[in-house]
């Protein structure tokens, strides 16, 4: 899940909103990593905070369609950690690899 913080937003608070939004889940932040820079190429530099969020009422999940066309749950042995270097640096950042 991604997501912009608005203004005067915490990225912690940003990211339980995106989640609401997105899925339709409650979550509680159960560890966040300090904010890092990732270049994705020359024109785009992002500033992240990776976090681990417990959700509950997985039955509340629902998809919202406009924001996401697809989800996966992955772990630090999924093949698309390998495939990303992205998401091997966060899990690395958030201490699961």
């Amino acid at each position: 899940m991604t997501g912009y913080v608005q203004d005067y937003e915490s990225a912690e608070s940003g990211a339980l909103r995106e989640l609401k939004e997105e899925t339709n889940l409650e979550g509680k932040i159960l560890k966040t990593t300090e904010p890092y820079w990732s270049d994705d190429n020359e024109d785009n530099r992002w500033v992240r905070v990776a976090l681990i969020i417990e959700v509950g009422r997985a039955e509340s999940f629902k998809m919202d369609a406009n924001e996401s066309q697809a989800f996966k749950w992955v772990t630090p042995d999924d093949p698309l950690v390998a495939e990303s270097e992205t998401i091997q640096r966060t899990f690395k950042k958030l201490g699961l690899l």
